[in-house]
């Protein structure tokens, strides 16, 4: 059974009382990924994360940010400061640029911090492993095993795996995101765009 789908363009369905952030919802926080992204999909988006926002800061929603959706924001920020500097695509950023000037990375450390103080002030709170809430199932069940569980059960790739184990063992049951990968997500409530 698939997820059941929320369209983040409507206004009038409720927020949840939790919400888990994915990487392709968060990234739009960034004023140079946001600049290349246009249309009616990212506007909706950026409207979605307003009203989250508001939402989060009235204390009606608490927002919550696996690490592993950090750690990709923060990949993909990377790379595309080392697209645009060396003037490559995908492919070659990572041999062309990073490996041949890794000490590039400090050089876009403010930018990385502007983000995670624009998370932060959401505000939005970044959970780790520490923070998870033990499950009740005897015997526990660890995060590597819901991982791949839900690699198995839903058809996802590990790391969008990892962050519905997280916020399985979270106890959080709504996501948000840009990617239709999650409607595969049984159990939970998926608040994307239609």
């Amino acid at each position: 059974m698939p997820a059941v789908i929320c369209d983040m363009g409507n206004t009038t369905i409720p927020l949840p009382e939790y919400l888990v952030m994915d990487t392709s919802l968060l990234l739009g926080l960034s004023p140079r990924v946001a600049a290349t992204h246009r249309g009616q999909i990212a506007q909706i988006a950026n409207a979605f994360l307003k009203r989250v926002t508001q939402a989060a800061r009235a204390n009606n929603l608490l927002l919550l940010v696996p690490l592993l959706v950090m750690e990709e924001c923060y990949f993909k920020l990377i790379q595309i400061q080392y697209e645009a500097r060396f003037g490559v695509g995908r492919p070659q950023w990572h041999d062309i640029g990073y490996k041949q000037n890794p000490q590039l990375i400090g050089t876009f450390m403010p930018m990385l911090e502007q983000f995670r103080t624009d998370v932060l002030s959401m505000p939005a709170v970044i959970t780790g492993p520490d923070d998870l809430i033990e499950t009740s199932a005897p015997p526990p069940i660890t995060l590597e095993r819901l991982m791949l569980n839900n690699c198995r059960d839903h058809s996802l790739l590990p790391k969008d795996a990892y962050i519905l184990a997280e916020a399985s063992r979270l106890g959080i049951d709504s996501l948000a995101t840009m990617d239709s990968d999650w409607d595969r997500a049984d159990g939970f409530t998926v608040y994307r765009p239609n």
